[in-house]
């Protein structure tokens, strides 16, 4: 039985020496994308996104939006590596017509590629 595709791509980004988390999103793996439903408020909904990176530095977006769901990852952000960039936990939270969200965590985590011959 054949790998699944993902451990395929690993096992060959490794046999070429490109280990390390920030070659993943260039193939599509992995970034952080955030979904943020609205209700009870009207359109447009005037959002700003606040996120934390696990230095503790924090970085602020406002959006302006005529429907929900919003999205909001790599090419919203212009970070190809958005919510991925550094180890530790990471927090997200957006005002939306003055209504504050509730906030949202993911962790992330770097391991060493092995490859065994």
């Amino acid at each position: 039985m054949r790998a699944p595709v993902r451990h395929r791509l690993v096992r060959l980004l490794a046999a070429l020496g490109l280990t390390g988390a920030l070659v993943l999103p260039a193939v599509g793996l992995p970034a952080q994308t955030l979904r943020l439903v609205v209700s009870g408020v009207l359109t447009p909904y005037l959002t700003v996104l606040s996120v934390t990176q696990p230095d503790g530095a924090v970085l602020t977006w406002p959006l302006t939006a005529l429907s929900s769901p919003i999205s909001f990852g790599p090419g919203e952000s212009g970070e190809p590596y958005f919510g991925v960039t550094q180890t530790g936990l990471w927090q997200a939270q957006a005002i939306v017509n003055g209504m504050v969200s509730n906030v949202v965590r993911w962790e992330t985590r770097w391991f060493p590629i092995h490859v065994t011959r």
